[in-house]
C-alpha cells in the first residue's frame, strides 16, 4: 500500500476492548487506512475473540501474534517498521481501550498536513463518560520526568474554548499521529523503556531535532484508561523509566541536579498516595535502574 495512515492497536488481555476500539473504527469518515493489530502473547480466549470479530469485520486489519509480551514500545515499532517498509505516509499509534469519533483521523491528518515539519498530532482525549477531559496536548515536566498531561481529570467545559489547533512539546501514546517522514529522521521508539515514558523521551527526542507537536481539539477519542497510574506494576516502570529518561538525555552537573530534583518529590508522592505497595515499588524500580547502569 502506498500513502494513506497505518493504525497500530496492541492488545493484552483485553480483546473486549480491542474489538469495541476496531468497531468504532469501521465508521470512520477518512477511509486510507490499514489497521496493524498486534497481540502480546494475551492467550487463547484473548485469540478467539479477536478471531471471530475479523471473520466477519468490514476492516483490512493485519493481525500479529508475539509469542510473548513484548511491551509497548517494540509491539508499536513492530507497526512502525511495517509502515516505513510498506510505504505509508502516518502511523497513529491508538490505545485499544479507545473508541473514537467519526471524524478524528480526518482532523488529525489535516493538522498534520498544514505545516511541513508538524510531525505529530494529537487531538483531545476524553474520558468514556465524555465529562471529564484526560488529554488535550501536554508538556514535559522535568521535575517529575513525565508528560504532564494538560486538563487531565477536568471537566469538558473548562477546555470548552479551546478551538483550535495549537503546538505543545508532549502528547500522550494513548492518541498519537506520526509522519513516517518523522520516524526515518527521529527513529523508533526506544525499547529499553518497555513501558511507561516511552512517548515522553520519543516527543523530547522529535523536538530536538525541529519538529513541531500540535493538537487539533475537534479531533475527538474517549479513553476507558484501563490501568491504574498507582498500581505496583506502572509505579515500578514510571519509577525506572523516568530515570532511564533522565541518564539517557542529559549529562554531568544538568543530570546530577535534574535527578536530585526529581528524588526530592518522592516524599511527597508517597505522603499523597499513601499505598505501601505502590511506594514499594517506586523505589524497587529506582533501585533496579541503578543497579543496571
Amino acid at each position: 500500500m502506498s500513502g494513506g495512515c497505518l493504525i497500530v492497536l496492541i492488545n493484552y488481555k483485553s480483546a473486549g476492548y480491542t474489538v469495541s476500539c476496531l468497531k468504532s473504527l469501521e465508521r470512520i469518515s477518512y477511509k486510507n487506512f490499514v489497521v496493524y493489530l498486534i497481540d502480546n502473547n494475551s492467550g487463547k480466549e484473548d485469540i478467539k475473540e479477536l478471531s471471530r470479530y475479523l471473520e466477519t469485520s468490514p476492516l483490512r486489519v493485519e493481525l500479529v501474534l508475539n509469542s510473548e509480551n513484548v511491551g509497548f514500545a517494540k509491539a508499536a515499532n513492530m507497526g512502525m517498521r511495517h509502515a516505513i517498509k510498506e510505504g505509508f505516509d502516518y502511523v497513529l499509534l491508538l490505545n485499544n481501550d479507545t473508541f473514537v469519533e467519526p471524524d478524528f483521523l480526518e482532523k488529525l491528518i489535516e493538522t498534520a498536513e498544514s505545516e511541513e515539519r508538524v510531525g505529530i498530532v494529537s487531538g483531545k482525549v476524553l474520558f468514556r463518560d465524555g465529562r471529564r477531559i484526560f488529554s488535550l496536548g501536554g508538556s514535559i515536566s522535568f521535575l517529575r520526568n513525565i508528560g504532564h498531561l494538560h486538563y487531565y481529570r477536568r471537566p469538558v467545559h473548562e477546555a470548552s474554548h479551546i478551538e483550535r489547533d495549537f503546538y505543545c512539546t508532549f502528547v500522550s501514546g494513548c492518541l498519537m499521529l506520526i509522519k513516517v517522514e518523522l520516524l526515518k529522521d527521529v527513529g523508533l521508539l526506544d525499547e529499553d523503556f518497555f513501558m511507561y515514558i516511552e512517548d515522553v523521551d520519543f516527543c523530547y527526542r522529535a523536538l530536538k531535532r525541529d519538529w513541531k507537536i500540535k493538537v487539533n481539539p475537534k479531533a475527538v477519542i474517549y479513553h476507558a484508561e484501563g490501568a491504574s497510574s498507582t498500581s505496583e506494576f506502572a509505579a515500578y516502570w514510571a519509577s525506572l523509566n523516568r530515570l532511564r529518561f533522565l541518564h539517557k538525555n542529559f549529562k554531568g552537573l544538568d543530570r546530577a541536579l535534574k535527578v536530585f530534583a526529581y528524588m526530592l518529590t518522592r516524599p511527597l508522592y508517597y505522603l499523597r498516595i499513601r499505598d505501601l505497595k505502590v511506594i514499594k515499588a517506586d523505589i524497587k524500580g529506582a533501585v533496579d535502574f541503578y543497579r543496571s547502569v
